[in-house]
């Protein structure tokens, strides 16, 4: 998925976390500082940062996990979230206002405001972010796998959701309630007097409450194993015990406060130490040694959470997916995109960072990696475009997408798709290679010579020199039908099942799948200098810095901050934004765009034809390595005799020869 537009950038990722902001290159809306050039900043799915505390986050009151998400209730009231979000369980509705509690599904979260009244956001598919009008006012939530709980301040207890296993049907002997807990597919109620009450499935025993149990003082549920403290401090445990989660540590001693994750349980001591067991794999068991002052705990899947007395939050365990927040260490950036839950970007020295989910490699760079000009991100693959004109690649390649062909390059332009991959050849040929189900990785026979490609879900698209705009690959949404009316072209971008092109005229077309509106440009949108794809959204840059962002906005990737200014380059992952802020590099995304903001910046449109050619952006230094040589006049001899518009037809004769082959002996061991 492409990214496009002009200057250089610290790079900002927005999240689906409401003013989030991390390190000191964030801000937040209520800051007045300037958002320093080059930084990068990023919004939409927040996939999977449910270990990454946000560093302005402020004093907590509660907090709660989910499987791979987590919230905190702020002492102002205010609703706080971060993790996987890709149902928006960590986006809070805009209206959602201070509130008194929360509480976590495995992938939605809910919240009871000041008046009492109950909101739900995030995984829907069984009705458990449905909340019914006539719930009422409410003293406590609880979230199960699919299934939400409620205890009405007049204390009847409703349930709604997934109902497979009897979960949501409330037995007719509960009795006066005082906290509920939910499990993947149980639910439980703590009676006043202390007694528990346990229905729905019992598949592991999780639903059989102990005869000898005693009155309890709290309970908590995990996928299938309930745990207990009983009011003498015992911790009681039963169900589910796969991993041991449910062997108590016999030297635990009384505690104070318990949680349960998925397959792993917590304890604190009265002691005021944290013990964890069961599932370790993600270190989700290991509290850190430096925990101190703890109230509270919380468990999701594969991390655990602690709240201490100060309002401190403190999070452990999995970071698997944590492509956002933006690394604080990142630095100024000259390139941008997005795969499926990680990030790439490229720093001012040539480095490739990665960061985000890393199940398949995609985020650990080759450690031979030379200085780069351009990435590329797959769903779960990675490309690299060094400054010698060589690809690497890595990540997941069950398709053969990193199989880089070892018969073409060097190369000058990247492009990545779901499954497959793309390069641009120095003689403007396109190579494809990986899934190629569609035809999406089989080029085109007639397609020419051409400058940028970009990859979707099942489609590819190039830019031809000449500006002519070709797709190829699965058309089932027209989105391999380029407009007959397009024209010359000056940038591309592939979504995942849609086009984007900037036209001559600077203005934004669109075709493909519009399900969520992700090709209907905006009327008001304007000129732009770049564009960007995600799976169902657009985002823009327009003339004057500013980012639009249009289709889906499920996780908020479309919401652009209002702290952003003015940016030079952006992104797009499946479920998120980039981009990064304006600098003063010229032609950053080098689509060959003569910006007014890039000429005043000292770029040079030598052969003046209102583009900023390659050899005029680095006078001659195609590969970036700091000297014009051999490498760069290969590339002339390459192109020798394409007709113009061409980037090597530096004397503006209409053909590449040996006018400009002069014009890179001229420039020979010079420095850009």
């Amino acid at each position: 998925m492409a990214t496009s537009g002009q200057g250089v950038a610290e790079l900002h990722r927005w999240c689906g976390i409401t003013g989030s902001a991390v390190g000191a290159a964030l801000v937040t809306a209520a800051s007045a500082q300037t958002i320093p050039a080059g930084s990068a900043r990023a919004w939409g799915a927040n996939d999977i940062c449910q270990s990454i505390v946000p560093t302005n986050l402020g004093p907590c009151q509660s907090i709660a996990a989910g499987e791979n998400h987590t919230v905190a209730l702020r002492s102002d009231g205010l609703v706080r979230a971060w993790g996987r979000s890709q149902f928006g369980q960590c986006v809070p509705p805009s209206d959602l206002g201070p509130c008194t509690v929360i509480a976590c599904g495995t992938r939605h979260s809910l919240a009871i405001r000041v008046d009492g009244l109950v909101r739900a956001f995030g995984d829907n598919s069984s009705g458990q972010s449905t909340v019914s009008a006539t719930l009422g006012a409410c003293a406590a939530i609880a979230g199960g796998g699919a299934h939400s709980l409620a205890l009405r301040k007049d204390g009847n207890v409703r349930a709604w959701g997934l109902n497979s296993s009897g979960q949501c049907t409330i037995p007719s002997n509960i009795g006066l309630v005082g906290a509920l807990a939910g499990g993947a597919a149980h639910s439980l109620a703590l009676r006043i007097d202390g007694s528990v009450v346990a229905w729905g499935s019992d598949a592991s025993g999780q639903s059989s409450t102990p005869a000898n149990l005693g009155h309890c003082a709290w309970l908590c549920a995990g996928s299938a194993h309930t745990l207990a403290l009983r009011q003498d401090g015992e911790v009681r445990a039963f169900g589910d015990d796969s991993y041991g989660q449910c062997a108590i540590p016999s030297a635990l001693g009384p505690c104070s406060a318990i949680a349960a994750g998925g397959y792993h349980s917590l304890a604190l001591t009265t002691g005021g130490i944290v013990r964890a067991w069961g599932y370790n794999s993600n270190g989700q068991s290991t509290p850190p040694a430096e925990l101190a002052g703890v109230a509270s705990l919380a468990g999701g899947t594969l991390h655990s959470a602690s709240l201490a007395g100060d309002g401190a939050v403190q999070v452990w365990g999995s970071t698997t997916y944590s492509e956002s927040p933006v690394p604080t260490e990142l630095g100024v950036c000259t390139m941008i995109d997005g795969g499926s839950s990680f990030t790439l970007a490229v720093t001012e020295d040539g480095t490739v960072r990665a960061w985000g989910y890393n199940f398949f490699g995609q985020c650990v760079a080759p450690t031979d990696l030379v200085p780069c000009q351009r990435v590329a991100a797959g769903s779960e693959h990675s490309l690299a475009l060094t400054t010698t004109g060589l690809v690497f690649a890595w990540g997941r390649n069950d398709a053969g997408q990193c199989s880089v062909p070892t018969w073409a390059g060097p190369f000058t332009a990247i492009g990545a798709g779901t499954k497959h991959s793309l390069a641009v050849c120095l003689d403007g040929t396109v190579r494809g290679w990986g899934l190629d189900t569609n035809s999406q990785a089989t080029v085109p026979s007639d397609l020419g010579a051409c400058s940028r490609v970009d990859g979707g879900t099942i489609h590819s698209v190039s830019l031809r020199t000449d500006g002519v705009v070709r797709a190829w690959g699965g058309n089932a949404y027209g989105q391999c039908s380029v407009p007959a009316t397009l024209g010359a072209c000056v940038a591309i971008a592939a979504g995942g099942s849609h086009t984007i092109a900037i036209a001559a005229s600077r203005m934004v077309v669109a075709w493909g799948l519009n399900a969520d509106g992700q090709a209907t440009v905006p009327s008001s949108l304007g000129p732009c200098d770049g564009i960007a794809g995600g799976y169902r959204h657009t985002v823009a840059l327009r003339t004057d810095g500013s980012v639009r962002a249009f289709g889906r906005n499920t996780q908020g990737q479309c919401t652009v901050p209002t702290t952003l200014g003015a940016c030079g380059v952006v992104g797009a992952g499946e479920y998120n934004s980039l981009a990064l802020v304006a600098g003063s590099t010229p032609d950053c995304d080098e689509n060959e765009i003569a910006d007014p903001a890039q000429l005043a910046a000292g770029a040079h449109d030598d052969d003046l034809d209102g583009r900023l050619d390659l050899c005029e952006v680095a006078l001659g230094d195609f590969d970036l390595d700091g000297v014009v040589g051999g490498f760069d006049l290969a590339f002339v001899l390459s192109a020798w005799g394409l007709a113009a518009p061409h980037p090597c037809d530096l004397d503006d004769d209409g053909s590449v020869g040996g006018g400009d082959l002069t014009h890179i002996f001229s420039r020979w061991g010079a420095l850009p």
